[in-house]
């Protein structure tokens, strides 16, 4: 568990150094939650109007959802354990990683409805994090961490066969279902944003750098342009308070959006708080986790830009 809890809050402690692409100033950054605590993960249902994330805001990571127009909220896990990264399906079902069994399994539940829970992977010797429905809701897509080695797998729901795919993590499916974007690691301490091809199974790197990483990637509703979050690994990552980082002491990670074939890269946010877990709704609003605004270190709530309007 401490593995999985420790990739996820790295995120927020990733910095930037390196010349950085243009700066699109965003007028329209609206906080979504205002917790004590860790909102993290967030996915956005198809109709734009519910949010699922995972908070410790009581202590452990529960799932939740939200209406983003209003202060309703239903809390949708209470295990005492964590569940982390929901996905909604196109039917309103959640799909979820929680270590109830000790190692983290992928599990569905109904996202709006008290219902069974479904466990769908059943590894006890791997963590199956970051699960993702495909557009017609048939297939998940997840990464497996092993012996410390992360595998991108694609589960189908209807015959159950897993099929491992490539090394990578975060994995999400592209609007028409025909492809997967994901970060890789392509040397010690660097990552990169590929995307394969579920048909040809050719991988294709979209944006690296030399000295930063590029991570978290996410599609746009048109399939045309890829958000994810670009950082820097530092010395003392893994420095730890009841397995929380010390974010103060780490310059921020922001957002950027690049086209699908690696072109015309922007960056869109630029605060002293670290941004993380972009998604991309149908309604063009970009979805992320933020420190911003924190008068608490550890404080990290979820916040929306609006990309209507621009180019």
């Amino acid at each position: 568990m401490k593995k999985i809890l420790l990739l996820v809050f790295s995120f927020f402690i990733l910095g930037c150094r390196e010349e950085l692409p243009e700066y699109k100033a965003i007028p329209n950054i609206t906080q979504i939650t205002y917790h004590k605590g860790l909102d993290i993960t967030p996915d956005i249902f198809d109709d734009g109007k519910w949010l699922a994330f995972s908070s410790n805001k009581m202590g452990n990571f529960d799932i939740y959802i939200k209406d983003v127009n209003s202060r309703d909220m239903i809390q949708r896990t209470q295990a005492k354990e964590d569940e982390l990264f929901p996905s909604f399906s196109p039917d309103g079902k959640i799909a979820f990683s929680s270590n109830l069994f000790g190692s983290f399994d992928i599990f569905i539940m109904d996202g709006f409805s008290h219902g069974p829970i479904q466990q769908v992977t059943f590894d006890n010797a791997s963590d199956e994090i970051s699960p993702d429905f495909s557009p017609d809701g048939t297939k998940i897509v997840f990464s497996k961490i092993i012996n410390n080695r992360a595998i991108i797998c694609l589960l189908d729901l209807q015959t159950g066969l897993t099929t491992e795919l490539t090394e990578g993590l975060f994995p999400k499916f592209s609007p028409k279902g025909n492809k997967i974007v994901y970060q890789r690691k392509i040397e010690e301490k660097k990552q990169a944003v590929w995307t394969l091809d579920l048909n040809s199974k050719l991988s294709t790197e979209i944006v690296s750098y030399d000295e930063l990483s590029s991570l978290s990637p996410s599609w746009s509703p048109d399939g045309r342009r890829i958000v994810y979050i670009l950082g820097k690994k530092e010395n003392g990552l893994f420095k730890y308070k009841k397995l929380i980082p010390q974010l103060k002491d780490y310059t921020p990670i922001d957002i950027r959006i690049i086209n699908i074939n690696g072109t015309e890269e922007i960056r869109l946010t630029n605060d002293r708080g670290p941004d993380g877990f972009p998604i991309w709704s149908n309604d063009n609003y970009i979805y992320f986790s933020s420190l911003r605004q924190s008068k608490d270190e550890l404080d990290v709530n979820i916040f929306r830009l609006n990309f209507d309007g621009l180019p």
